[in-house]
């Protein structure tokens, strides 16, 4: 493979270090999701997760999962469980309404039959349901690491909800509410009082009447501790765009412990829909739905599964089209970019063959239109870096990328490379298309996405 001229500090001047890497400012934080209570769906874990790891990258010096298995949709994932175990014992039982009625519920409760038998038939519906919980959060929590890891994607720390509940943390969090005057009970349940916001009246209840924490309440007690106990400078929170009102609760919540509101910081995302054949396939928590995120990747491979993730913005919504994905096409993004740095290579390789290289090479020669295209687009890559870096819009590379693999398959198309009859021209153009080679793998670099040298 042609190397630019300079080697790596042709590189630093694209925005990276020597390593590779993106130049970050001194910004350190935490990137926090959760639902432990199935395996890693593709509707909403690959669409934030694939695309949270090439957008925060430059910002977040640590990752983290956060595992949210103390609520009460694991007590219910817990009792699916137990009640699946049941059946398989021979006991007329049913899911309750608010059961999870997915396959991967009942095989979960075959392993735990197949290992232990029926040594927990003696125990009630509620006894088994929290030690299958922990089972199968702990199945489930295995899973998403394996996937994520498949998808190039790295957390340093998983850290449990139950954690700080277990320790008391949760509970010395409503007492201080609690002594500060920012806690009701109504109707056996605690609220957070929010006088902040005397219209709205709803929706703010921080325990069941059952005694059982709920989101808010357990929300507002993680990122106390992650902002005061743990040291976090910044943290930032990556949810579903779904969770708009609960931003707006956590807001005032923090500020009734005078954390600064820049420590903190949300990044709303979209759902990504999937078509298949032009169908959308449909996905439900509760109807046991999914398309698995590792089907995706065994489907259209790693580089596919994140180009196509990482082209919309997080406000936009995302249609993934499978079928589109695995196309050897210039209607594939992904195909259509990473085909443009394997035929650059393709031309060092034949400039190789005919003695040609980009030494001595006199750039004032690139004068045509086509040309003085293709040297802006590269010239513009440092500026998007750094835009990239202020605004956290990783979508912007997927568009450079097709932008300038399209400007120069339309210059290849109408100009020779390599034209021993011209070799002052030919030198030119070789350090010119040198340029957009770094431009392109930097960009797929970025990403996550391979840069093949042959297709």
């Amino acid at each position: 493979m042609a190397r630019a001229p300079g080697g790596r500090h042709r590189e630093r001047r694209h925005g990276l270090r020597p390593s590779g890497r993106a130049q970050r400012p001194e910004d350190p934080g935490r990137v926090r999701i959760g639902e432990p209570d199935r395996p890693t769906h593709a509707r909403q874990r690959a669409g934030r997760a694939a695309r949270r790891r090439a957008e925060l990258a430059p910002r977040v010096r640590r990752r983290e999962y956060y595992v949210e298995d103390g609520g009460t949709q694991v007590k219910h994932f817990g009792e699916s469980i137990a009640v699946r175990y049941r059946q398989l014992l021979g006991e007329n039982v049913e899911l309750s309404p608010e059961g999870y009625p997915a396959d991967y519920v009942k095989d979960l409760a075959a392993q735990i039959k197949q290992r232990d038998g029926d040594r927990y038939r003696s125990l009630s519906l509620e006894e088994q349901g929290k030690i299958f919980a922990k089972i199968g959060i702990d199945w489930v929590v295995e899973d998403a690491q394996r996937v994520m890891a498949k998808l190039g994607i790295r957390f340093d720390e998983w850290f449990r909800q139950s954690s700080f509940i277990e320790s008391g943390y949760f509970q010395k969090t409503i007492d201080d509410l609690r002594r500060m005057g920012r806690l009701v009970d109504r109707d056996g349940a605690v609220w957070f009082d929010a006088p902040e916001m005397p219209e709205d009246k709803e929706g703010w209840v921080v325990i069941r009447s059952n005694g059982d924490p709920l989101y808010l309440g357990t929300d507002i007690a993680y990122h106390r501790l992650c902002l005061f106990e743990r040291g976090f400078d910044k943290k930032i929170d990556v949810w579903g765009a779904n969770t708009h009102y609960h931003l707006v609760q956590m807001k005032v919540a923090l500020a009734a412990f005078d954390i600064d509101e820049r420590r903190w910081e949300v990044v709303l995302y979209q759902y990504v829909r999937f078509l298949n054949e032009g169908v959308i396939q449909r996905m439900g928590k509760r109807t046991g739905q999914f398309l698995l995120l590792e089907d995706v990747l065994d489907a259209v491979g790693v580089d596919a599964t994140r180009f196509f993730l990482l082209q919309r913005s997080a406000d936009a919504p995302l249609d993934f089209d499978l079928e589109l994905a695995v196309q050897q096409s210039n209607d594939n993004p992904v195909y259509y970019v990473q085909y443009a740095h394997a035929r650059i290579a393709s031309i060092f390789r034949t400039a190789a063959e005919r003695g040609l290289t980009v030494d001595g090479a006199d750039v004032s020669a690139l004068t045509s239109p086509a040309e003085l295209d293709l040297v802006r687009l590269c010239l513009r890559f440092p500026e998007l870096v750094a835009e990239v870096l202020e605004h956290k819009g990783v979508h912007l590379f997927t568009s450079y990328a097709l932008e300038l693999a399209g400007a120069f398959h339309s210059f290849y198309r109408d100009n020779r490379v390599v034209d021993e009859g011209d070799v002052p021209r030919s030198k030119a153009r070789l350090r010119l298309v040198q340029a957009v080679q770094v431009a392109l793998r930097q960009t797929l670099g970025l990403l996550g996405v391979s840069a093949p040298e042959k297709m």
